[in-house]
């Protein structure tokens, strides 16, 4: 599936009116697309603003009391109450279906085994290294350009390295790191004290999967695109640590891959 494909059944995704084979098909097409996944949350969100605006009407007392009188006469009626009950259950399976559409996806990441909880333990586990020994970064630089040099010059492969449109957070370097004997590169943010690191690597033999996780103290994001697979570890509070990582998923579509 692509952007366009996607962009043609937002609506209907949004309203969950989507069969479980298009959704999964959107679903997996978002996990690895931030564009689209912007737009999710741009029309997510104004769907909620205009809820939350829009004016409510109650109906007349006379209107409501006559369709009472309708329901009540209609119960009334002879075999009603088998009807009703046929009924009952079809709605009953309706809605069993729809929820297990809705909700099979995010109990399989809920309740299945966190397959990628080794590459987050590393990847922990290197950011407290590098923030205890005060050595966060390998080249010192808030040049984005200088930086993506230094590491596309260590690496196999050229890293997004860009500024965040946060207030108070500043790059101040990279350093090669490595996560499961594979070398990555750490993009490295500071805010006051807070330092953050961006990990990033090829995908390889695969994707991790789009989850937040909590670390050691730390949280942890994983996500991909269609080029790299990303590791986000801060101490940042949820609020902050979120809005982060907004701003870090908004930013890569500009990169140079």
């Amino acid at each position: 599936m692509d952007c366009k494909e996607s962009g043609d059944l937002l609506d209907a995704y949004l309203d969950g009116e989507l069969a479980c084979g298009q959704r999964f098909e959107v679903e997996r097409h978002l996990a690895c697309c931030p564009v689209c996944r912007s737009r999710v949350r741009d029309a997510d969100a104004f769907r909620s603003f205009f809820k939350a605006g829009a004016p409510r009407y109650r109906a007349p007392e006379q209107l409501r009391a006559s369709i009472a009188a309708a329901l009540r006469s209609e119960r009334t009626l002879p075999g009603h109450g088998r009807k009703f009950w046929r009924t009952t259950w079809l709605y009953a399976a309706a809605v069993l279906i729809v929820s297990l559409c809705l909700y099979l996806p995010l109990s399989l990441t809920i309740f299945l085994p966190d397959r990628d909880k080794p590459l987050c333990d590393a990847a922990v586990l290197d950011h407290a290294r590098s923030v205890a020994g005060d050595h966060p970064v390998d080249v010192a630089s808030g040049d984005h350009q200088l930086v993506k040099r230094w590491l596309g010059a260590r690496l196999p492969f050229s890293p997004p390295v860009f500024d965040l449109p946060v207030s108070g957070y500043h790059l101040i370097g990279g350093r090669v790191g490595a996560i499961e004997k594979q070398p990555v590169a750490v993009v490295v943010y500071r805010r006051e004290k807070e330092v953050v690191s961006l990990f990033c690597w090829p995908l390889g033999d695969g994707t991790v999967a789009d989850r937040d996780r909590q670390t050691g103290g730390y949280r942890v994001d994983t996500w991909s695109n269609a080029q790299c697979n990303y590791i986000l570890v801060s101490k940042l509070n949820e609020d902050e640590h979120d809005a982060l990582l907004d701003a870090v998923r908004d930013r890569l579509p500009l990169g140079t891959y």
